[in-house]
């Protein structure tokens, strides 16, 4: 008792400072923790905000690439109608569009396997067969570099496209939801 008595101005002056002390303490920890909220922050805006130009860019392609089957199809369905008048350099400059078009997206979905779900990517699956199967006919039909095309021929080819354009166009539904702000 004797030491509390002796050193009682000191106690007492500990306690009328405690809360300057711990408002100092505050003032030191807390720009270092808003600091640290913050870089987390852009963290998290970053990623996501590369997430959807990934995903906006994906979606773009498949736009892209389906504005050209929708134009392959009105090709073949010109000259299905209209077949003395076959110009395969018409189908094989379309062809070649729609080559470009999904080399582009093969090498854009690189990134998407890194961040899509599942359910994303089993879309895609239909829109590969479709693909396959358009061009190893379109392979199949070319001798020499040269494409010959008769009635059967066209008719397998406009069904392949439109194939390739239903499938195209579930994921890019799937994409229009995703990107829906207003979901229901």
């Amino acid at each position: 008792m004797n030491i509390l008595h002796e050193y009682k101005d000191v106690i007492i002056e500990i306690f009328k400072t405690t809360p300057a002390w711990i408002a100092l303490i505050i003032s030191i920890i807390s720009p270092i923790l808003n600091k640290k909220l913050e870089i987390e922050n852009k963290k998290v805006t970053f990623l996501f905000s590369k997430r959807l130009d990934i995903f906006e860019n994906h979606f773009r392609k498949l736009y892209e690439f389906r504005n050209i089957v929708i134009n392959l199809v009105a090709v073949l369905l010109y000259h299905y109608e209209y077949l003395e008048y076959t110009n395969v350099d018409d189908i094989n400059a379309v062809e070649e569009q729609l080559q470009k078009a999904w080399n582009e997206i093969r090498l854009n979905e690189a990134s998407l396997w890194l961040i899509a779900d599942s359910e994303l990517l089993k879309l895609k699956e239909p829109i590969l067969d479709s693909v396959k199967g358009f061009f190893q006919k379109t392979s199949s039909l070319s001798q020499n570099g040269i494409l010959r095309l008769n009635k059967q021929d066209l008719e397998e080819l406009i069904y392949l496209a439109k194939s390739l354009q239903n499938s195209i166009g579930k994921i890019l539904e799937t994409y229009r939801e995703m990107f829906s702000i207003n979901k229901k």
